[in-house]
């Protein structure tokens, strides 16, 4: 009787791919989009596990080294992507880019009755300093994910 999360796949969440190694990473043209996140994700979820189905995680992975994407740009796409979705799932959002956790984002967030991911890895801020940013109470429900003890490097070295 309990709900799952499940975490939508990197075709859609990953602003770049990753070529054979030494290549110089691609723009993804999948990245942020609805149509893709549906046909792959959505609708068999739909069809198969609509009942078990608990928010989505559409978490956006950090930038490789060399490459940018400005907060208002994914922003914009990040708004165009929720707006698209099908109102009848829960959808939470996970940064990896301290950069995006913005006022803009929370009313994003707010607008489209999405959720923050609470996380913690090496580029975002304290959970506790994004509850700052967006209060938990403000939201439709809450994910945690605490991935790494605070001042762990990712990728973990050891």
């Amino acid at each position: 009787g309990f709900l799952a999360c499940a975490k939508a796949g990197a075709s859609v969440t990953s602003a770049v791919t990753l070529g054979a190694r030494g290549q110089e990473p691609v723009a993804n043209p999948d990245f942020l989009s609805p149509e893709i996140l549906i046909d792959e994700m959505l609708a068999p979820f739909s069809r198969h596990f609509r009942r078990f189905s608990g928010p989505f995680v559409l978490e956006f992975p950090p930038l490789p080294r060399g490459v940018s994407l400005p907060a208002a740009e994914f922003l914009s796409g990040l708004d165009h992507m929720l707006g698209a979705l099908p109102r009848d799932f829960n959808y939470a959002v996970e940064l990896r880019e301290r950069d995006w956790l913005t006022p803009e984002y929370a009313q994003i967030l707010r607008a489209r009755g999405a959720s923050h991911v609470f996380n913690y890895l090496t580029r975002m801020p304290l959970p506790a300093l994004q509850a700052d940013a967006i209060p938990p109470e403000s939201q439709p429900l809450n994910v945690i994910r605490l991935l790494l003890p605070p001042g762990t490097p990712w990728p973990a070295t050891g």
